[in-house]
């Protein structure tokens, strides 16, 4: 099999964990909130732009400890 791009894993990896991209990124989110990244909402799979997708600085940082 032949992948074109990372965003095209992201989003085979999303349909097939969540059953939609859009379904992964309300998990995503859900995740985030039990993180406590209270400044962060993901709308795709990619974290391409979009002008509802934002995050912190300070919420990467909480991410990634």
């Amino acid at each position: 099999m032949i992948i074109q791009s990372g965003n095209d894993a992201s989003v085979a990896l999303a349909e097939h964990v969540a059953g939609s991209e859009e379904a992964f990124a309300n998990l995503m989110n859900e995740h985030a909130r039990r993180l406590g990244m209270h400044h962060t909402h993901f709308v795709n799979a990619t974290v391409l732009p979009h002008p509802e997708h934002y995050t912190t600085p300070r919420a990467i940082a909480r991410l990634t400890a």
